[in-house]
């Protein structure tokens, strides 16, 4: 006799008082929430560049979730402070386990302006470790910010920069805001009447594009820059021994304004090396001794 599985099914039916022709599957009877960026569509609507599909990049093409949005932002945010509080117990554990990892993070949370510090930071919070390499870099790091802050509070050189501060000075009072003076080689500019260096004059190096060399107090302190090089002090130490003939030979040499830079045009100034709007401005002309000179040649 042939057995006939469609009858042992209907008995299994009737003995089972389950009717599975109403039954849906699990997922159609939940509720669902439309996606907003798409509007339910399950399409994105913005411009396409370079993507093939046109998809909804928020709910990945299906055009709702299973969640409300309300549901989605508070997971998320848990999401978030859960990140939170493993990256401050990394760190936390990082810094405990000896002064240097200690040092090493104050250090690097001093320099919130420098990416290389927030990356090495950010790194510690993400794998609760730092690199040999990594390790040795931030060290050498400290010990030329040590240096340069010894270099800082150091003089390297006393200058008697007293004539030039004295004429800065005088400028100032007639009105003149930029105060400056070019030579071989250097540029002198006063500091700012307001700043935390008042009375200073700044010197930077004009054959490197203004690079900065330091500064020199009232008292003649020479403070160095980093940058600052022996070489650049001993050319310092000669002109300062006649600083206004060597801002004279600057003119000379190169053509303008010891004072402004501009382009000299007649052979007075030329020979004295400063504009005579300037000479008027600052009355330079008897501290870069050159009248008697000038006069016997005839020029005045």
């Amino acid at each position: 006799m042939k057995h006939n599985a469609n009858e042992d099914f209907e008995k299994w039916l009737e003995e089972n008082g389950e009717d599975f022709s109403s039954t849906k599957p699990k997922n159609e009877s939940r509720e669902t929430f439309p996606c907003i960026r798409c509007g339910g569509t399950g399409k994105y609507r913005g411009i396409r560049v370079h993507q093939k599909e046109n998809k909804c990049f928020t709910c990945g093409g299906k055009g709702h979730f299973l969640t409300s949005e309300k549901d989605r932002r508070r997971a998320k945010q848990h999401r978030v402070n859960k990140k939170a509080e493993t990256e401050k117990k990394l760190l936390e554990n990082f810094i405990n386990e000896s002064d240097a990892n200690k040092g090493i993070v104050e250090f690097l949370s001093s320099k919130k302006d420098s990416n290389f510090a927030s990356s090495l930071i950010g790194g510690i919070k993400k794998w609760g470790s730092l690199t040999e390499k990594q390790k040795t870099a931030v060290f050498s790091w400290i010990a030329k910010e040590e240096d340069n802050a010894k270099n800082r509070a150091t003089p390297a050189a006393k200058l008697d920069l007293s004539k030039i501060k004295e004429k800065f000075d005088d400028a100032r009072e007639k009105g003149i805001k930029r105060c400056a003076l070019r030579i071989i080689g250097f540029k002198f500019t006063r500091a700012s009447d307001t700043g935390r260096n008042a009375g200073y004059i700044y010197i930077k190096d004009t054959d490197n594009g203004d690079l900065y060399l330091g500064k020199v107090s009232p008292n003649g302190e020479f403070f160095k820059s980093y940058d600052c090089k022996q070489e650049h002090i001993d050319g310092l130490l000669k002109a300062n021994e006649n600083i206004f003939a060597s801002a004279r030979l600057y003119g000379q040499k190169t053509g303008r304004c010891t004072i402004c830079g501009r382009e000299l045009t007649n052979k007075r100034s030329i020979e004295l090396g400063i504009g005579m709007i300037c000479q008027e401005k600052w009355g330079w002309e008897g501290d870069l001794g050159l009248l008697p000179l000038l006069k016997a040649k005839g020029v005045i």
